[in-house]
């Protein structure tokens, strides 16, 4: 026989350990993670589950902290078992985030050149602060039409505090725009004759009005 009170019996403690998952930029901490146990006998239904888990900060960066907490037991055997701690922590990477920029022309009068204006939009995450920018952007020729092809070149992002969480798909763009006629006038010079005369010589001279000088327009 045995003196059951002078013996008890303890749950085995097992440890907890997680292995993060690196992540794209999402504007977040939140990390996802794998758990396992060390510990276990034999092959007892006992597992690691729940919790939740978080990087040191959102931003992109190699081998940041991640830390699991909350975490449980779970398995049909766990009542022989108890958890060494319910936090664990392992390391991951956010990697940077892919940002498409498109771009909007503005429609412009006929000025004799193919410079032309851009608005520049992107796919950031919502309350990200960063700026678009380019360096050039220019109709194929400078005459007057509709739904003309606009390239942008020179594409870039800077400022803010997370323009370094983004990688640029592309630093090129096309888009379309109009460039519009220009209003411009001609006014015959005057002249005079008495009547029965011939007409005096030329009659094809006039003033120019609203025509760009470089076109060399004459009246």
């Amino acid at each position: 026989t045995y003196d059951t009170a002078n013996f008890s019996i303890t749950d085995t403690v097992v440890a907890p350990s997680i292995t993060a998952n690196n992540k794209i930029y999402e504007g977040n901490n939140t990390a996802t993670f794998t758990c396992t146990l060390t510990g276990v006998v034999g092959t007892d239904d006992v597992n690691c589950s729940g919790g939740t888990a978080t990087f040191n900060n959102q931003n992109v960066g190699t081998n940041k902290l991640v830390t699991a907490t909350g975490l449980t037991l779970s398995g049909a055997d766990i009542a022989s078992y108890t958890l060494a701690s319910t936090t664990a922590t392992d390391t991951a990477d956010i990697t940077v985030r892919t940002l498409n920029v498109t771009a909007t022309g503005v429609n412009k009068p006929y000025d004799g050149n193919t410079t032309a204006t851009v608005t520049l939009a992107d796919d950031r995450i919502v309350g990200d602060v960063l700026t678009p920018a380019y360096t050039s952007a220019a109709f194929l020729d400078p005459n007057v039409g509709v739904g003309k092809t606009v390239n942008v070149s020179g594409i870039s992002i800077s400022g803010g505090a997370d323009a370094g969480n983004y990688v640029l798909a592309s630093t090129v763009a096309a888009t379309t725009a109009d460039i519009t006629p220009i209003a411009a006038f001609v006014t015959p010079n005057a002249a005079s004759k008495v009547y029965g005369d011939l007409d005096p010589a030329p009659l094809t001279t006039g003033t120019l009005t609203g025509f760009l000088p470089a076109d060399n327009v004459t009246a």
